[in-house]
């Protein structure tokens, strides 16, 4: 499994996320998880707030792992994969971040 750096050398690190027809669709099939009721509102203020990155553990389609608070302090767990284009990211899916991604995330362990 490759690391976060070696992923961001290849495809440049998450400079922006495209927030896609597919993406918006998963969001609202899977909204009825309660940890799972993400909108693509908070998957942005993640990004664009403190996110760290780690590696996705296990055979993922998104080799990613960001990891952040919302605006409202809601931590998330967003799974992204590249897009082809360099520092553009599509995320996969969204949801709550559970303890251990919580604890990563305060370490400030990224990758």
């Amino acid at each position: 499994m490759e690391d976060v750096a070696e992923v961001f050398s290849r495809h440049g690190e998450v400079l922006a996320l495209e927030v896609d027809d597919e993406f918006l669709e998963h969001l609202a099939d899977r909204a009825v998880y309660s940890k799972h009721r993400v909108t693509a509102t908070e998957v942005l203020e993640v990004h664009a707030g403190a996110p760290k990155y780690f590696e996705n553990a296990g055979r993922h389609r998104a080799a990613i792992v960001m990891v952040g608070p919302t605006v409202a302090g809601r931590f998330l767990c967003v799974p992204i994969e590249p897009t082809g284009r360099i520092g553009l990211w599509r995320p996969v899916t969204a949801f709550e971040a559970n303890a251990h991604h919580r604890e990563r995330y305060r370490r400030g362990n990224n990758g």
